[in-house]
């Protein structure tokens, strides 16, 4: 990739990144300890990129200021559940809230 899109020339399909982020935490990108300095050791704040909160959920979120696209992670510190929310139009309402909700409703899904 060779334009702002993206900021830093990524570009990945929101499988893509869960990979990604699943990689920082169980030692594919980053060793535990590599992930615990970029957490700050959990002093529950930003560090890294991540926001970090004492109920044991982290929250990830980028944007391309004017031109609408937005993405959003935010799930469990140990990536068992979560939300990974790409959007190509700027939210009427805030993103973190929407992903919030979507996660307060997957929590609690059940197939069975």
């Amino acid at each position: 990739m060779s334009s702002l899109l993206g900021a830093g020339n990524y570009y990945a399909t929101p499988s893509d990144y869960y990979t990604i982020q699943k990689g920082l935490r169980n030692g594919k990108i980053l060793t535990k300890s590599q992930y615990y300095d970029l957490a700050n050791d959990y002093k529950l704040s930003y560090a890294g990129g991540l926001y970090h909160y004492s109920s044991g959920i982290k929250r990830v979120r980028g944007a391309l200021s004017g031109a609408g696209y937005n993405n959003i992670l935010y799930g469990s510190e140990g990536n068992k559940t979560g939300v990974i929310l790409f959007a190509n139009q700027s939210p009427t309402r805030s993103i973190d809230s929407l992903a919030k909700t979507l996660y307060d409703l997957a929590r609690y899904y059940n197939e069975n």
